[in-house]
């Protein structure tokens, strides 16, 4: 697996000068307003939950979002190539502790935010100016690949607020209609089946990552 990026010739990638302290805002488009929304979405209902970290990592995530839009953020500023051992050498030892440590202590949370905040700096757009109008912004495999995943996780979401939705009408609703977690907590309760699934969920992670880097 190898962590790269592309090489660029300086006239493709340096955009018209700007003045030092000068923020460029991002382009509003029908997909930024429709993840925003979500976002904030799925906060409200875990506000709601009072599930609060989860509330606070979400909320983190948009108020990203909102700073981003403004151009404040700076892009670009973490070079990954040469980096595939140490993103590798991160996952297994993030894999360990999780498969070692007790599903829901303080030792599991920090490491499953640490590997969510690791991935996201490193993952953060390299995005030095914005496209030409007739300049693509991703080839076609990337925006298939988007597409499947965003509809894998649109569906996701949708599941988990009307399994909440229609939960909240019962006594017993998180049994009459369990979420995702739900379903799936008689699996990692079993300590096999919580390996195979960090290996899973970290495996897909940095295959994201290499594709990303590939792109």
């Amino acid at each position: 697996m190898t962590f790269h990026t592309p090489a660029v010739a300086p006239d493709e990638t340096d955009g018209p000068p700007v003045a030092a302290g000068a923020h460029r805002r991002r382009t509003l488009t029908f997909g930024t307003v429709a993840w925003l929304v979500a976002v904030a979405g799925v906060t409200v209902v875990q506000l709601s939950r009072a599930a609060w970290p989860d509330a606070i990592a979400l909320l983190v995530v948009f108020v990203a979002l909102l700073v981003d839009l403004t151009g404040r953020l700076r892009h670009g500023t973490i070079a990954v190539a040469h980096t595939g051992p140490a993103v590798l050498g991160a996952a297994v030892l993030i894999g360990l502790v999780l498969v070692v440590a007790p599903r829901h202590g303080g030792l599991a949370g920090l490491a499953v935010v640490a590997a969510g905040a690791a991935a996201v700096a490193y993952a953060w757009p390299d995005r030095p100016r914005e496209p030409l109008p007739d300049e693509p912004t991703w080839d076609r495999a990337t925006k298939r690949t988007a597409l499947a995943w965003s509809a894998a996780w649109v569906a996701g979401c949708l599941w988990e607020l009307a399994m909440f939705i229609l939960g909240s009408r019962e006594t017993d609703g998180r049994n009459l209609y369990p979420a995702a977690s739900d379903l799936l907590d008689p699996v990692v309760s079993n300590p096999l089946g919580k390996a195979v699934f960090v290996v899973v969920w970290l495996t897909a992670g940095v295959g994201l990552l290499a594709r990303m880097d590939r792109r």
